[in-house]
């Protein structure tokens, strides 16, 4: 018990003074952040840095605890076997004065005799044997103790690696679902696409320059192409609409249509959002109010010729054709 007692005090020299409940929860504290905080890589390796430095730590300052109560634990079984030595001690300095005062009467009378007596060296052995039988208990029930514990960590950590890949394959799965639904939405733009004319926006471009084209007709010219389109049901005549001035007064101003019919030679300026449009459709925007119905006939052939032009076609190499 001396020697093991010894060698405890040597051990504790070295030993942690770190309690080990503090750095379970440095341990806790520092997996619970990596666990629930966005982390940088550098961050996140320092940190696990730490737990292992830390669970380390934890070992020594579990293997010191233990010291500590074995320390205690056998020096108070020490103080035990000292006041059990004292009193055995006291009982033999007893019984050998005892028998040295028989031995001495004996040998006086001439007579000795051979008694029984109990042996108090055995008594302490059977004694220590217990005590020894004591200690190896508690260390056993120890070692249990310690086994059960990192069985418990290592299923722990087994199950905060599972949980992990769990969360990593649940988050590739959702971004695969999310992909495929991206690829499906883009399969049925793509076919509903290719439902539609391959030149639906140019031809749609085309009735909208016609009708710009149309606005830029004079009034008189306007009026026989609306009565020319219209349809007139049988047995009935279309009849020419008489304007009347009813707000116009004699020397007033003209409206901007008039002032713009009267301008010399009757030059039209188009804005860009228009001359984009002609080029858009190749057609070359009219310069005077003349060239505006030859214009319109021309657009007109274009949006037929748009309308019979195959998917993927290129334009200028089909108008050069056509030329």
């Amino acid at each position: 018990m001396k020697t093991q007692l010894e060698s405890i005090r040597a051990s504790l020299k070295q030993a942690s003074r770190v309690k080990p409940a503090e750095l379970e929860e440095k341990i806790r504290n520092a997996e619970m952040k990596i666990e629930t905080e966005s982390l940088s890589m550098k961050e996140e390796k320092e940190l696990r840095r730490q737990i292992m430095q830390w669970e380390a730590d934890l070992r020594t300052a579990k293997v010191s605890d233990g010291l500590y109560e074995k320390r205690e634990s056998l020096e108070e079984s020490m103080k035990k076997v000292r006041a059990t030595l004292d009193t055995i001690k006291k009982q033999l300095d007893e019984v050998y004065t005892k028998l040295g005062a028989e031995r001495k009467e004996k040998k006086e009378e001439g007579e000795e005799k051979k008694e029984e007596k109990e042996d108090p060296v055995k008594k302490l052995n059977e004694e220590w044997e217990a005590n020894k039988a004591a200690i190896d208990a508690k260390y056993a029930e120890k070692k249990a103790l310690m086994n059960e514990y990192y069985q418990k960590e290592r299923a722990f950590r087994q199950y905060t690696f599972e949980n992990k890949r769990m969360n990593a394959a649940r988050y590739v799965l959702e971004r695969k679902n999310e992909e495929l639904e991206e690829a499906e939405r883009q399969k049925k733009e793509a076919e509903e696409a290719l439902k539609r004319h391959p030149f639906e926006k140019e031809m749609a471009l085309c009735d909208s320059v016609i009708s710009y084209l149309k606005g830029l007709l004079p009034a008189e010219k306007k009026a026989a192409k609306l009565g020319s389109e219209i349809k007139v049901p049988e047995g009935m005549t279309l009849m020419k609409k008489e304007e009347q001035d009813y707000f116009s007064v004699p020397g007033g101003r003209k409206n901007k249509k008039e002032r713009k019919a009267s301008k010399k030679n009757n030059f039209l300026v188009h804005n860009l959002s228009s001359l984009e449009s002609f080029s858009t459709i190749r057609i070359v925007a009219p310069n005077t109010v003349e060239e505006v119905e030859p214009c319109i006939e021309k657009v007109v052939a274009r949006k037929a010729f748009f309308d019979k032009l195959p998917r993927g076609s290129d334009i200028d190499a089909e108008l050069a054709k056509e030329n």
